[in-house]
């Protein structure tokens, strides 16, 4: 993995965690944010569901295992598409279309994760397809 993309996984990992410690000890009063996050679940439960993975992704990058990081990007996306789904309906509240910001904010850190996820595997299978044919 080229250290360009090392960092850019390590920032957004970095900011996944930190979400996830606003979430489990920031303004604990429902509906403060921008959503209610407890909709869908309380907010701990979501803090812990950012933090684990941001340290599945910083294990991987540390012991530069790519499929580690794989996991915890694909994890990521998981969350941020459950994030999207929490918002979608402020977008169309009272009868007009607004607030979109968040929910394409949501929608592109998941896409921006799954490009990572797809980059990696795709360097997977590029590094076992030369280690089988190494030996021809």
């Amino acid at each position: 993995m080229t250290r360009t993309l090392r960092l850019i996984i390590a920032a957004l990992a970095f900011q996944e965690a930190s979400r996830g410690l606003d979430y489990l000890f920031g303004d604990s009063r429902p509906g403060t944010g921008v959503f209610e996050i407890d909709s869908i679940g309380p907010a701990f439960a979501w803090g812990i569901a950012c933090i684990v993975a941001a340290l599945i992704i910083t294990a991987g990058l540390v012991t530069r295992r790519d499929n580690i990081v794989r996991s915890g990007a694909m994890l990521s996306v998981a969350i941020y598409i459950a994030f999207a789904l929490m918002v979608v309906d402020n977008v169309y509240a009272d009868d007009k279309i607004d607030d979109w910001r968040y929910l394409t904010l949501y929608l592109s850190a998941a896409f921006i994760w799954g490009v990572i996820a797809w980059a990696l595997t795709v360097r997977m299978a590029v590094a076992k397809n030369r280690r089988e044919h190494s030996a021809d």
